[in-house]
């Protein structure tokens, strides 16, 4: 009889052979990212040069009106400065990408795993915009709660005003923090300086009993101070926050088109009163919040003409030439991103908070 022969292939021969037929790594880390999406497109603002980024805001009148009655009624001639301006410094950020000539040998031609040059730039770019979405929700970890995101982005501003006292939106309808270090509560009242404060709802920990109510009265607040809805404000709705949505409206949806694709009863259209929401799982929720447990951000609505990213010019996502770092056969380039999140008005700004429980 035949003898019987075992042949043993070692796990690096098999994993080599394998991942030779894999296109590229699969992204177990990053998810969507809506918010920076919008951000680095009708967000971004480039400027060049400048010690620091400035704001002009108008928020006095010229002169006061006078009655008249004979025609030779003296008039006020007081006169005050139209603008107060905002400043803030320039943020810088890096992130270095490395490969070794070993990396270079041993990824190519057949036997190459993945094409590794791509995949770490890929990586680097992603991650650098993915801190900079939780960033812009959250907040550093250096003056916020919100511990993963790293203290290199100190420097930065955040959309997070109840955990930072420089942060922009706040859960409460007259805010009280810094703008540009500028004092809000100088500016008091939206009525009189919508610019300097959001719309503000609080559905109080029931989105069955206030969520539906509340996001009608910011929409409407928001339609009085814009005049109608611009295509740059966007919605961004946490997952519990869209799952209540969906539980609420479900009954009162209608699809009329016949199209197979739009008679499915379970279609997750977040559309309310005409305004898209894009579902985001970085809200700040509680037990990252600094008062009390209903200021859960639910939804946030933000124009994206008046809030904006500011980069400089070749230091936005911007990458050096690699060189090879000496005493070794190591190359490395840095990944630059320099410049501030920046608030022009708060006018068309919304923030739902306490709708994430049902």
């Amino acid at each position: 009889m035949p003898g019987t022969t075992a042949l043993t292939v070692a796990n690096e021969v098999l994993s080599s052979t394998a991942f030779a037929y894999m296109p590229e790594m699969r992204n177990m880390i990053d998810r969507a990212r809506p918010l920076v999406g919008h951000l680095m497109g009708e967000g971004l603002l480039k400027q060049s040069g400048g010690e620091r980024v400035i704001i002009p805001w108008k928020t006095n009148r010229h002169t006061n009106t006078t009655r008249v009655v004979t025609g030779y009624e003296g008039f006020d001639d007081t006169v005050r400065p139209l603008g107060t301006p905002g400043h803030a410094p320039w943020a810088y950020v890096m992130r270095p990408v490395m490969i070794s000539k070993k990396d270079r040998l041993i990824n190519r031609g057949e036997a190459k795993q993945l094409d590794i040059m791509k995949e770490r730039l890929k990586d680097t770019e992603e991650g650098l915009k993915q801190e900079l979405e939780e960033l812009a929700l959250r907040g550093p970890a250096a003056n916020g709660t919100f511990a993963p995101i790293s203290t290199a982005w100190t420097d930065w501003l955040s959309l997070n005003g109840d955990d930072t006292a420089t942060g922009f939106i706040e859960g409460q309808a007259a805010g009280t923090n810094s703008l540009h270090n500028v004092a809000k509560s100088s500016f008091t009242g939206a009525a009189s300086f919508p610019g300097f404060h959001n719309a503000f709802g609080d559905a109080a920990g029931s989105f069955n009993t206030a969520g539906l109510t509340q996001l009608d009265a910011i929409q409407a607040e928001l339609m009085d101070r814009v005049g109608s809805i611009p295509e740059s404000l966007k919605g961004y709705i946490s997952v519990s926050g869209a799952q209540h949505l969906k539980r609420s409206v479900r009954a009162n949806e209608q699809y009329l088109n016949g199209e197979p694709g739009n008679l499915d009863t379970g279609r997750l259209v977040l559309v309310f009163n005409g305004m898209k929401l894009w579902v985001n799982g970085r809200m700040p929720s509680t037990g990252g919040v600094t008062s009390t447990s209903d200021l859960e951000w639910t939804v946030v609505f933000i124009d994206w003409n008046d809030i904006k990213l500011v980069g400089q010019p070749e230091a936005i996502f911007d990458l050096d030439e690699f060189e090879t770092i000496s005493g070794t056969r190591v190359q490395a380039a840095v990944m630059h991103l320099m410049g501030q999140l920046v608030c022009t008005s708060l006018a068309h700004v919304g923030l739902l908070v306490g709708a994430d429980t049902w």
